[in-house]
C-alpha cells in the first residue's frame, strides 16, 4: 500500500444509496484541544473523581481529582488511540491520556454513527506510528439523518447479542481455568488418584523409602562426577577423605504441612536434582546461529520451544545445552506471578541453550521421579505459595535466587503414583485445551461478525433488511 497519506482506506461505493453523499473524515468533525489537559499515566490515580481515557485496550485507564484537566464541552465525543487504532465512544466528561489520543467532536452527524462507521475503515498498520493523519483523509459514504440513526439502532441490537455471545464465551473461558487449578489441587492432595491408590495399595512404596534411594543415588551421582574431574586433571585421591565435601541437601524445615495421604511426604526440591544453574549472559544479536530461549519461552507447564533467538554459532555453550525433561524456571520477569514458573523441556529439534534469566534443573533419576509429575507438582499448591512468598522486587523487576527454589517444597508420592497423576493431568489438559482454542476461534469469529455488520452498514445494506449479506 502507498504510504501517501491522502489514500483512502476503503474502495469508494460504486454506487450510493439514494439520498446518500460522499465526504471526508476531515470534513464532518472538529479536534478538541488537550493542550495543557493530557496526564502522564505514571500521575494516573487507582481511584479519583473523574476517568482517564487514553489510547489502550481499557476504556478507562485510570482517574484524576484535578478538575481543571476535563474535557467537557459538548458530550459525546469519540476518542481515537492515534498509536492503537482504537476508538472508544465517551458521553461523559473526562481527563486524556497524555500519549497518543485525538479527541473527536462530530459535526452535523449522528456521533454514534459515526463512531460505528470510524471502526469500518480500514486503517493500514504503521505500528507504533501515528494513524490519525489516514484517519481524517479517508473516504466516507454518508447517509441522511433519519438512516443515520436507523443503522446506529440496528447496529446496537445485532451487537448486543454478538457481546452477549462474547460476555458467555469469556465466562466459559473464566470456568476452564478454575477448572484446571482444581485439577492441579486434586493432583497434589491425592484426590485425583484416590480410587487407584486404593486399589493399588499394596504395590505403591512409601515415599519416605523412594526418598532415601533418590538421596542415595544422588550422592552416588556426585562422588562420579568428582572422580571424572580428578580423572580429567590427572590427580586421583589416595583417600576418600573428599567424600567428605558433598553438601547434604537441605532437609525440610516447614511447619504447617498439608495433611496427605498415607504413603506420601513433603521433601525439598533439592533433594531430587543434581544441579540447578543459571544459563548465558552474553545478549544474543544474530539473525541465526545457536538457539537460546527468550525469557517468554517459559510459562506454567509449558516451554515455547520455537520462542528463540541467537547466539553465533562458534559460541562455547558447554554446560549450557538443554535436555528433553530437563526443568526450566525463570529468574526474573517484569510479572511476578511468573517468576519462579517451570516447564519441562520436550521433543527440541535442535540444539538450544538458555539465558541468564531462565535456570535449568536436571532431575536425580527420571526412573525414580517423574519430569511431568515434578513439572505440574512445582507450579500448585505449597510449592507455588512458597515461590511467591520467596519472590522479591525492585525496581520494577521481580525475581528470585536459586537458593530459595532448591527450598521449595515439593508434595511427593510413589513413583507409580506419579506416573498415574501425571496421566491423568495430562489426559483433562488436553481436552482443556481444545475447549480453549474453540473458546479462542468463536471469539475471533465474534469479532469478524462486528466487522462485517460494520462493513454491511458502511455500504447501506444493513438497513435494507440485507443482513444475509454478513
Amino acid at each position: 500500500m502507498p504510504s501517501d497519506v491522502n489514500q483512502t482506506h476503503i474502495e469508494k461505493l460504486e454506487s450510493l444509496p439514494e439520498g446518500w453523499a460522499e465526504t471526508s473524515v476531515s470534513e464532518i468533525i472538529q479536534i478538541v484541544s488537550t493542550n495543557q489537559k493530557k496526564v502522564a499515566q505514571k500521575k494516573y490515580l487507582a481511584e479519583g473523581k473523574f476517568p482517564i481515557i487514553d489510547q489502550g485496550k481499557k476504556f478507562i485507564a485510570g482517574y484524576s481529582d484535578d478538575e481543571s484537566l476535563l474535557i467537557n464541552d459538548g458530550l459525546p465525543f469519540i476518542v481515537f488511540g492515534d498509536h492503537t487504532r482504537t476508538f472508544k465512544y465517551v458521553n461523559f466528561n473526562f481527563v486524556p491520556g497524555a500519549d497518543g489520543v485525538k479527541v473527536m467532536k462530530p459535526l452535523g452527524v449522528n456521533s454514534k454513527w459515526c463512531f460505528y462507521m470510524f471502526q469500518a475503515i480500514k486503517l493500514p498498520n504503521k505500528g507504533y506510528a501515528r494513524h490519525f493523519q489516514y484517519l481524517k483523509e479517508a473516504y466516507l459514504p454518508i447517509p441522511p439523518p433519519e438512516q443515520q440513526k436507523r443503522i446506529v439502532a440496528k447496529v446496537d441490537e445485532l451487537f448486543s447479542h454478538i457481546d452477549a455471545g462474547i460476555e458467555a464465551l469469556k465466562k466459559a473461558q473464566k470456568l476452564l481455568k478454575q477448572y484446571r487449578q482444581s485439577v492441579l489441587k486434586a493432583a497434589v492432595t491425592g484426590e485425583l488418584t484416590k480410587g487407584w491408590r486404593e486399589a493399588n495399595k499394596d504395590e505403591l512404596e512409601p515415599a519416605s523409602e523412594l526418598l532415601e534411594r533418590i538421596l542415595k543415588e544422588r550422592r552416588q551421582k556426585w562422588e562420579e562426577q568428582q572422580l571424572k574431574q580428578f580423572q580429567a586433571k590427572g590427580k586421583m585421591p589416595k583417600d576418600d577423605k573428599w567424600k567428605g565435601k558433598y553438601k547434604e541437601p537441605e532437609s525440610l524445615n516447614r511447619e504447617n504441612n498439608p495433611e496427605l495421604p498415607e504413603g506420601w511426604k513433603v521433601c525439598v526440591f533439592d533433594q531430587l536434582i543434581t544441579e540447578l544453574k543459571n544459563g548465558i549472559s552474553k545478549k544474543p544479536a544474530e539473525e541465526s546461529g545457536l538457539a537460546i530461549f527468550r525469557i517468554s519461552a517459559v510459562r506454567p507447564m509449558e516451554i515455547k520451544k520455537y520462542d528463540v533467538r541467537f547466539l553465533p554459532n562458534d559460541f562455547d555453550s558447554s554446560g549450557y545445552e538443554i535436555e528433553d525433561d530437563d526443568l526450566l524456571f525463570t529468574r526474573y520477569n517484569g510479572n511476578p506471578e511468573l517468576v519462579g514458573v517451570c516447564g519441562k523441556v520436550n521433543g527440541l529439534q535442535r540444539e538450544t541453550v538458555y539465558p541468564d534469566k531462565l535456570m535449568r534443573a536436571r532431575l536425580v533419576n527420571k526412573q525414580l521421579i517423574s519430569p511431568d509429575y515434578l513439572e505440574l507438582s512445582l507450579n500448585c499448591g505449597i510449592s507455588k505459595e512458597f515461590i511467591r512468598s520467596s519472590t522479591k522486587t525492585t525496581a520494577g523487576q521481580s525475581g528470585i535466587a536459586g537458593g530459595d527454589v532448591k527450598k521449595t517444597p515439593v508434595i511427593l508420592p510413589s513413583y507409580k503414583e506419579q506416573m498415574q497423576i501425571a496421566g491423568i493431568v495430562d489426559e483433562k489438559f488436553t481436552v482443556i485445551k481444545h475447549l480453549e482454542a474453540e473458546l479462542n476461534l468463536q471469539l475471533i469469529k465474534a469479532g469478524k461478525n462486528k466487522q462485517s455488520i460494520l462493513a454491511s452498514a458502511f455500504q447501506g445494506k444493513l438497513i435494507r433488511g440485507l443482513v444475509d449479506d454478513i
